[in-house]
């Protein structure tokens, strides 16, 4: 064996892995000084706003009280009493007769970050009710995708003044009763696509696209069938686009004359449908670490 090649060999490799190692310990320091979060959106309309019999007081109290604050999740709402950043509560749903109501964030989070206890995770909502696709919420001009904008950029300012860091990893997408209300389910296909070349445009073109479907369980406008529809030819045609099949007899729905808004047994199911959808797409460890712990087993070989 030539000695001297062997050695210069363990060399390159140990000034490799120090560069590693350098590089995460770096990073590692920097996370000390601030603090980096998994941000998901959730949009839409009213069932994600949380209305109907979706009330608070239904939710869990154990293992974890849901209908406290969960000070482990970051939160930003456009719900009025609202201003974040806050932490992940019920309350920002419908508010008529002075009840508490909830969307799917708070499954969602909680499943989360149960799920991934060393990260940090942050939820913006913005939700309005009765809105459409086709109009409302158009990329190109529509009021409340404006306004959502505004939230979003109200929250990742606030988080990067505080000067901690993020990325947008995954977008929840409630929406699609009010097309198929208005007439609009002929056009759902496009709008959607559309809306979602939008939405990767502003925040990442690797944006996870997640939709829950309109379900059986509601009752149906003229239009729910194409708009049904064109959900799911629109996940099947992305890879990066993952449907919430919302079918089943867990989603639950309030009773006529509502028909429409999931109560609180369908919200807690539809958050932790979410929840196991975006946890499949979450990343393995960054290549860096692997190259790290790879060249430190190889030199471990290597030296015996």
């Amino acid at each position: 064996m030539n000695f001297f090649l062997l050695a210069r060999s363990q060399s390159r490799l140990r000034i490799l892995i120090a560069t590693a190692c350098t590089l995460l310990n770096a990073g590692s320091t920097q996370a000390q000084d601030s603090t980096y979060y998994d941000l998901v959106i959730l949009a839409g309309q009213s069932n994600a706003v949380g209305a109907g019999g979706a009330v608070s007081s239904g939710l869990p109290t154990s293992p974890t009280n849901l209908q406290q604050p969960q000070e482990d999740v970051l939160f930003f709402s456009n719900a009025s009493g609202f201003p974040g950043p806050t932490d992940l509560q019920p309350g920002t749903g419908s508010t008529g007769s002075g009840i508490s109501r909830f969307g799917p964030e708070i499954t969602f989070g909680r499943t989360v970050a149960d799920a991934l206890p060393s990260r940090n995770l942050g939820i913006v909502k913005h939700a309005a009710s009765a809105t459409d696709l086709d109009i409302q919420w158009s990329p190109t001009g529509g009021s409340v995708y404006n306004a959502f904008l505004n939230t979003v950029n109200r929250a990742t300012n606030s988080i990067t003044d505080a000067g901690d860091t993020y990325d947008i990893t995954g977008f929840l997408w409630v929406q699609g009763e009010a097309d198929a209300n208005r007439g609009y389910g002929s056009d759902y296909e496009a709008n959607l696509t559309n809306f979602i070349a939008a939405i990767r445009a502003e925040f990442g073109q690797d944006t996870p696209f997640f939709i829950s479907k309109l379900s059986d369980n509601q009752d149906p406008g003229p239009d729910t069938a194409l708009v049904m529809q064109a959900q799911i030819d629109v996940a099947a045609a992305d890879s990066n686009t993952f449907l919430i099949d919302t079918d089943g007899p867990e989603f639950t729905v309030s009773p006529a004359p509502d028909g429409l808004h999931y109560d609180t047994n369908g919200q807690i199911a539809l958050g932790e449908a979410f929840a196991a959808s975006y946890l499949s797409t979450v990343p393995e460890p960054s290549s860096l670490a692997l190259l790290a712990l790879g060249g430190l087993a190889l030199l471990r070989r290597v030296g015996k």
